[in-house]
């Protein structure tokens, strides 16, 4: 059988990965799988063997051309959309369209990663709601293939909705590998290290006058805290420096640039901590599922002009944040830094376990999320109430489908209609 993937985001590499991570899981089981992606994702491609072929930005008549090709070449039995909202919306980037994915006779589906049909209000993005968001309908995109995290896997697979375990593979992590990986990195080894990611996408945001002043806001407690932290620890800093550029730089936080995956699992697997502002990150998801204890430095907090005089803060903030929120004419709330989607994600982490995996705090009350980060490095009860919450995610997981059987049974249920 054969499965062909099409990948239209070219700026983000979450959606490539959950993509990449399907078709090998699949291809263990004799599916032979295919990918159409952007130039941007070809060096990836080349690392897994997995053969591919180019969209050409802004060349809709060539690209139509290769859709055919590879209909004519492979006849697909199942096409598999990385990202249904990207490629309802990539006309402009590559000039096709979803009239031209008639061109298949394959069955048609996608991957739904944070579950489209629960209730919500809107995606907010940068504190308002995209609107244009709410033209897409989900299920004209055939089945749904939702991984989780960060989807709930005590859900239940129907109307053409499959739930299935993200990972299935994870990172060795005990005191042993700890040990023997800081030798092999130079790594002290009578220090606590923190580990840390940022990405290219996430230092190129809209521009727009509140969400500079928001972010600008954000990134300076954030660094407060990390500086706080460095103090009597290692901050490892992995991806671009961005907003760490400007001013003085604890000599305790160090910065790694761009790592291969393999050297950045061994520095993740030296560390005692791991922090994000992205709840949907599949990095998070790996190593918070290896029991590498993990925080997300979420905002809550929610004001625009017109409401900030009846805001009030839900905790004590320090004499800097209450600074910094007063100077803000505006703040918004986010789990996926610094787009937002607080509101987006509520129905999915409503009832999740996984946030009993992932310590979420508030980024602006600093002195919580301080606390919270000393008692996960000090505190050897909290390690092990983590490391329980992990094991009984992970059981979860070893309950659903594999990608391999969810294939098998939209083949078996296909089959069975036709002969009706």
């Amino acid at each position: 059988m054969k499965v062909l993937f099409i990948v239209t985001s070219y700026w983000a590499y979450g959606e490539l990965l959950i993509a990449l991570n399907f078709a090998n899981k699949i291809k263990k089981s004799g599916y032979q799988p295919y990918f159409f992606i952007p130039p941007s994702h070809e060096k990836i491609l080349r690392t897994h063997k997995i053969p591919y072929s180019l969209l050409i930005p802004k060349l809709g008549k060539v690209n139509r051309v290769l859709m055919q090709d590879i209909e004519h070449r492979h006849c697909p039995d199942y096409v598999i959309l990385s990202d249904f909202l990207n490629y309802y919306f990539c006309e402009k980037h590559y000039g096709i369209t979803v009239e031209d994915l008639k061109i298949f006779k394959g069955k048609l589906g996608t991957f739904d990663n944070f579950c489209w049909d629960l209730d919500r209000q809107g995606m907010d993005t940068y504190g308002f709601n995209a609107k244009t968001v709410s033209k897409v309908d989900i299920t004209k995109f055939g089945f749904r293939l939702t991984p989780c995290p960060i989807a709930n896997p005590l859900m239940k697979n129907e109307n053409n909705k499959y739930y299935y375990p993200l990972l299935d593979e994870f990172l060795p992590y005990n005191q042993d590998i700890k040990i023997k990986h800081r030798k092999e990195l130079n790594l002290p080894q009578n220090k606590r290290i923190i580990l840390i990611t940022s990405a290219v996408w996430q230092e190129t945001y809209k521009a727009y006058p509140h969400v500079t002043n928001f972010v600008n806001a954000a990134n300076k407690i954030y660094r407060n805290i990390l500086t706080r932290i460095a103090q009597n620890n290692i901050v490892l800093y992995v991806g671009p420096k961005g907003f760490f550029e400007e001013g003085n730089i604890p000599s305790n936080i160090h910065f790694l640039g761009q790592l291969s995956p393999d050297v950045f699992e061994k520095y993740a697997t030296a560390s005692d901590l791991f922090i994000t502002r992205n709840i949907t990150s599949t990095t998070l998801a790996k190593l918070a599922l290896s029991g590498i204890p993990s925080v997300m430095l979420k905002n809550s907090l929610f004001f625009t002009p017109k409401t900030k005089d009846k805001f009030k803060c839900p905790f004590k903030p320090t004499e800097q944040v209450e600074e910094i929120l007063n100077n803000l004419e505006m703040c918004y709330p986010y789990r996926m830094y610094p787009v937002g989607w607080y509101t987006f994600l509520e129905p999915v982490i409503k009832d999740n376990p996984y946030i009993n995996v992932v310590n979420e705090v508030e980024l602006f009350d600093e002195e919580r999320a301080v606390d919270t980060i000393w008692d996960i490095l000090e505190n050897r009860e909290t390690v092990d109430r983590i490391t329980e919450n992990v094991a009984r995610y992970r059981g979860m997981l070893d309950k659903l489908c594999t990608p391999s059987n969810i294939l098998e049974q939209i083949g078996y249920d296909e089959a069975n209609n036709c002969c009706l």
